[in-house]
Parts: structure tokens; sequence; C-alpha cells
């Protein structure tokens, strides 16, 4: 009996080392010096037009000015299947009875759609944190890269690690949100 309940205090701890991986070295990739997330997706059988229009319809109800935010798609090009967006929101590290801890994170997506694929790109990422009641602004390349968040023991460091962890979090909300979208076919007119 006692082995199973050490077994059972164990499992959480085996859980969390792997989902704790996913945020770990390389999880941030690097273009040219530049925080840069890429994915493609790939959607045989549909046609630019299509998933241009399902794109544009999913980027127009996703980056819209709220409150103090001013999320919004800056342009598309039906023609060339593009669209280009700003992102503005609020990443929440903590949020206690006391304590609110918080940052604004503002990042740039870029949507390409092509005949059977869209890719999909985020970057010129950076944050507004207030320190100290003043706010202070910095680029991912500062705040979330292997460097910065990393220690050589292999484990992510607390101050810098919450931005890593949260911001690779809605970088793969974003993502999966598109691909689901884009990859429903119920609505695709032949």
């Amino acid at each position: 009996m006692k082995k199973l309940l050490v077994l059972l205090l164990f499992i959480p701890t085996v859980l969390f080392a792997q989902d704790n991986s996913k945020y770990m070295a390389g999880a941030v990739p690097l273009v040219n010096g530049k925080v840069v997330f890429n994915k493609e997706i790939n959607l045989p059988g549909q046609t630019q037009e299509q998933i241009f229009s399902k794109a544009l319809k999913w980027a127009n109800e996703t980056f819209i000015t709220k409150e103090e935010f001013k999320s919004r798609v800056l342009f598309s090009v039906p023609n060339l299947g593009q669209i280009s967006c700003i992102g503005q929101q609020y990443l929440v590290f903590t949020n206690k009875a006391f304590s609110l801890d918080r940052t604004i994170i503002n990042y740039q997506m870029h949507i390409e759609c092509l005949a059977g694929k869209c890719n999909l790109k985020i970057l010129a990422i950076h944050y507004i944190y207030n320190v100290d009641g003043k706010n202070e602004v910095y680029s991912a390349e500062e705040q979330i890269i292997d460097k910065y968040t990393i220690t050589k023991k292999k484990k992510i460091i607390k101050s810098t690690g919450k931005f890593r962890i949260h911001t690779i979090d809605l970088i793969d909300k974003q993502f999966n949100e598109v691909e689901k979208i884009l990859q429903d076919t119920s609505s695709i007119i032949k």
C-alpha cells in the first residue's frame, strides 16, 4: 500500500516534467538572430482562395481593437494570399488576491495562403512589463531565448522563463486555432 501511495505522489512530478519539456532548449527558434515562430499547414485539395477566405475571417475575428489593446489586421492581399496582423494582449503570469503579475505582449503575425497549404509566422515580439511602477520594454531576443531562460543545469529561470512559457503557449494557441479552422472543409463550396 505504501508503494502505491509513493507511486501516486510521484506521478504529478513526472507529468510536470513531461509538460515542461516543450519549453526547454530549442523551443524558441531564431532566424538571423531574431525570434521567429513558423508553422506550415498542409491543406491538400484546397485552393488559395478558399484558404485565404477562411484565414482572413479568422484574422478579422481575432485581431480586433479591444479596450486598451490595438490588435488589428494591417492588410490583406487576396491575389497574393497574404494577410498581416498586429497582436497586442496581456500575458498573465499570476493572478492572486493581492498579486497580479502580467505583461503586455506585442507581435506581428503573417499568414501566407497558397494552393494546398498555409504558412504562418509570428515575429517582432516584444513585451511591456511594469517594474517598480515604470513600464519597461523588452524584446523577445533579450527575454525568451535559451541564453536568457535556460540554466547550464537545463532548468528554466523563473524571472525570464515565465515570459518564455506564456509566449510559447500563446503561439501554440494561435497556430492551433488557425489550423483547426483551415482544416474544416464543411464550409468550403466546391
